[in-house]
């Protein structure tokens, strides 16, 4: 029991690095982009964390000084009762904490990623447009980065690519996102004839889904690449392996501030998507605990 608490204790400095980060990430977005529940999550993210972090202590300090429970007794059922609470809430930490730390090096990782220049095509993420038809800052950089992919390509071993910029109509959208973009690169000089829309989608898994069958259906084991913003790469990865779709991912910066709130976002969108693989794991954790405590338990009133 001692060496998960020690585990997640150990853990925890990174992990508090991580959140003063997101913190002031946090209020700086705030302070831009104003006060709205998406821009907190890394926040709400941090108070969850360390509530279940200091539970266990909290707890135990409650116990010692209660009247109407014994917990000093080795051989009494609360004292185990109450180790098994502590040995499962730090299993259950430990393996956020991992999650966390190894889905930002895998981030990272993925967004280092130099893919190779043999693309025949190269799809678009769509987000939402603004009220006349134009890009946002966040989707204009996708599709410049799109854009200069195409031209770095062509530059270096003359392959044209084929753009598919991909994104349904929103309620509030006077059009497609995928004809705001096609009409974006048309005016960077882009020829219409290498552009080929799909605006059916309204969400990644669909946008990726639908893009990947228009492409096959101009060309089998065509070669694809998806441009997006960096922050959304790994989940877009993710949705692109749970298809069995072989693509590679490029994306867009976007301001630091913004960056951190989106990953967070990001990560419990990922976590989310495999909800009942957790639940199973932490559900085993749980179990786990409650053996080795009922043995220990056991050995010592034997």
């Amino acid at each position: 029991m001692e060496s998960s608490s020690s585990f997640a204790t150990t853990l925890l400095p990174i992990a508090l690095i991580i959140s003063i980060l997101v913190t002031i990430s946090n209020i700086i977005l705030i302070k831009k982009e104003g006060f709205k529940v998406k821009n907190i999550l890394g926040l709400l993210l941090n108070i969850g964390f360390y509530l279940l972090t200091f539970l266990p202590y909290i707890l135990n300090n409650i116990l010692q000084l209660a009247t109407w429970v014994d917990v000093h007794y080795e051989q009494g059922l609360a004292l185990y009762i109450q180790e098994f609470g502590n040995f499962a809430v730090y299993l259950v930490i430990s393996y956020i904490e991992c999650i966390l730390i190894s889905t930002i090096i895998l981030q990272i990782k993925a967004t280092k990623h130099k893919p190779k220049l043999d693309k025949d095509f190269i799809i678009i993420l769509g987000c939402m447009i603004k009220k006349d038809g134009t890009l946002t800052n966040l989707l204009k950089g996708r599709v410049d980065k799109a854009i200069a992919f195409s031209k770095f390509q062509k530059q270096e071993t003359g392959k044209d690519i084929i753009f598919i910029p991909s994104g349904g109509q929103g309620p509030n959208e006077i059009m497609s996102e995928a004809e705001a973009m096609k009409n974006y690169l048309v005016l960077q000089g882009i020829n219409e004839k290498h552009i080929i829309i799909e605006n059916k989608s309204t969400n990644t898994y669909e946008n990726i889904k639908y893009s990947y069958n228009l492409a096959n259906k101009h060309k089998k084991n065509a070669h694809i690449i998806l441009a997006t913003t960096n922050y959304h790469i790994f989940r877009a990865g993710i949705i692109a392996n749970m298809q069995h779709i072989p693509i590679e991912c490029i994306g867009a910066k976007t301001k630091t501030y913004f960056w951190i709130n989106a990953f967070i976002r990001e990560f419990i969108a990922t976590i989310y998507s495999e909800k009942k693989k957790h639940i199973i794991i932490i559900s085993l954790i749980i179990i786990v605990a409650l053996i080795m405590t009922s043995l220990l338990y056991l050995a010592n009133i034997i």
